[in-house]
This record gives C-alpha cells, structure tokens and sequence, in this order.
C-alpha cells in the first residue's frame, strides 16, 4: 500500500475485482487484478483505471498485474505518481510509474532477478532499489531517477552476499538499511553517495526500522538482549529514554498470563504519523504486559497506547 501527496492509495495483493458499497447502498464492482487505486474514502478511483493489458505468467490479462507469489513493492513519488514493480514470466522485473488516466511507463528494467527492497524519496525526484544478481551473487543499492529512469553513477552500495531487505531515506539525505550480508540483519547507515558512515554505531538481528521527526531511529526485531523493540540516537547509541519493549511473546497457551517461558516474538514491520506515534506489527499476543494480537500503537516513547 501506497499514498500519494493527494490522498490517492495504491493497494495491491492477490485479489482480482474490487468492490465496495456506494451512497446509495449499491455495490459497485471494478476490475482490479492484483492492482488498484483508492480514494480517501476508500471507494475506486477511476481516473486511474488502465486501458491495457500486461502478461502474466505468459497469461494475458488486463490492468495492472504483479505476480502474486513475489514480493510486492509500491510507493509515491514526488509528483503524485507511483512506481511499482512488475514480475513476470518468473524471470523478468520491471519497474513502471503510472500517474492520473493510468498513464504508465517502463522506467527501469534491473538487471538483477531478485529484488528485496524499493523506496521512493521525499527529498528528490529518486528512488532507491536493491537487486541482487543471482542467488548468491552480489547485492547492488542503487539510486534511480524517477523521471528518466537513469541510474545515479555518483551513488554505489554494494554487499558481497545476502540481501539488503530495507532502505529509509531521512531528510539529511543519509540512507538506512538493514544488510544481512553477514547473516545478522544489521542496520546500518550510509552517506548520500552511499559510503558506509563509520559515525553511526551499527546493530544486528534488526527485523524493521523506521524515523521519527528528531532523526532518532525505531527499531524492531528479536534481540540478544531480550529487546523486541528499542530507539536509537542519532549516533546509533541506545536512547535510554525510551520504553524499550522488553516483553513481547507468542502464547504457546490459551489466556494470559504471558511468561518468559512463552515464545520471543519479532516485530516485523513499524509505522510512525506524524506525531511520532509508532504504531508496530508482528507475530506477537502480548506486548509489555497488554494482550495484543500483532498490532499495536505506542506513544512516541514507547508506552503502550491501550485506548
């Protein structure tokens, strides 16, 4: 899922029509095959609707479709539009934008099989993409117009092996990723020409990460000291200040209490707004004392919002 600066969404999935109850209580139904655009209120918006028909799996079909057995990756771009990838025939990638009346254009084709991350800037007309050659070839980062398509030559970041599986782009234009190269996801922080920056402490067994306003870093994973979720400074060191959540299980009984003898849990995925609320996903039933089924919203510190 994707919105844009106007309040469109892209959504995409497995699913093939798209259908909701209108005003005056009528189901309405379109044609979405695994890819739509929504408005705020979540009915279809048809100024996107495409005119045309793409192969799937040397299946023609119409509209917007992406394999839906890979990974699936979407986002806004600057000038409301949005890039998405296409996969196709089980060996191609292609990365399309489309803006209003469904206008959509080949931006770039990677030369890599395996894409694991694609992110779109707030700071420029860019997006970053990471695509790997091979099943153990190396992994490349690299900087793409989102206008020509062209690959910024000033920008290289590459891992010998692994998968650079999240890219966060902060307004000072430095990059965070997390690498498993070394197999132990480690989040790290490069410069805006993609050189590692050697004044940011690095972490490992990090699953998510995300930014809130002051530049301090959200991250979420299964870690060594018994952490599911923490914070971290600008220079990578903990921040103290935050509530770090320290319990965080899979009941592996029916009903609380939640012990220590019950399954870690991993946070997966996180979300900031824009009161530096956090809101995190995972395969969590409790977390910091509360039962919570694999959503949760904390405040800005960390405290568990039970409201």
């Amino acid at each position: 899922i994707a919105v844009n600066a106007s309040g469109t969404i892209a959504v995409n999935g497995s699913f093939s029509s798209y259908n909701y109850l209108n005003s005056t209580g009528v189901i309405t139904n379109y044609s979405a095959p695994q890819f739509g655009f929504l408005n705020n209120d979540f009915t279809y918006d048809v100024s996107f609707l495409p005119t045309y028909s793409v192969t799937v799996d040397d299946t023609i079909q119409p509209g917007f479709c992406i394999y839906p057995y890979s990974k699936q990756f979407i986002s806004a771009t600057k000038d409301d539009c949005f890039i998405y990838l296409q996969y196709y025939n089980n060996s191609v990638n292609e990365i399309y934008k489309v803006c209003d009346g469904g206008l959509r254009t080949l931006l770039y084709s990677p030369s890599a099989v395996n894409v694991t991350a694609l992110t779109t800037s707030t700071l420029g007309d860019y997006f970053f993409i990471a695509e790997r050659t091979g099943i153990n070839g190396p992994h490349d980062l690299r900087k793409v117009s989102t206008v020509t398509g062209a690959i910024d030559p000033n920008f290289t970041y590459q891992t010998p092996t692994g998968i650079i599986s999240q890219i966060v782009e902060a307004p000072n234009g430095k990059i965070y990723i997390i690498d498993n190269s070394t197999s132990t996801n480690t989040l790290k922080r490069l410069t805006s020409t993609g050189a590692v920056d050697g004044t940011f402490m690095t972490h490992d067994d990090i699953a998510s990460i995300a930014l809130q306003s002051t530049g301090k870093v959200i991250a979420g994973g299964t870690f060594t000291n018994l952490s599911s979720l923490t914070r971290y400074n600008i220079d990578g060191t903990v921040d103290p200040t935050f509530n770090t959540i320290t319990d965080c299980f899979i009941k592996n009984t029916v009903g609380p209490p939640y012990t220590t003898t019950d399954e870690r849990a991993t946070i997966t995925r996180i979300q900031i707004n824009a009161a530096d609320e956090i809101y995190v996903r995972g395969n969590f039933h409790e977390i910091n004392g509360y039962y919570s089924m694999q959503l949760a919203k904390l405040s800005s510190n960390g405290i568990y919002d039970n409201t």
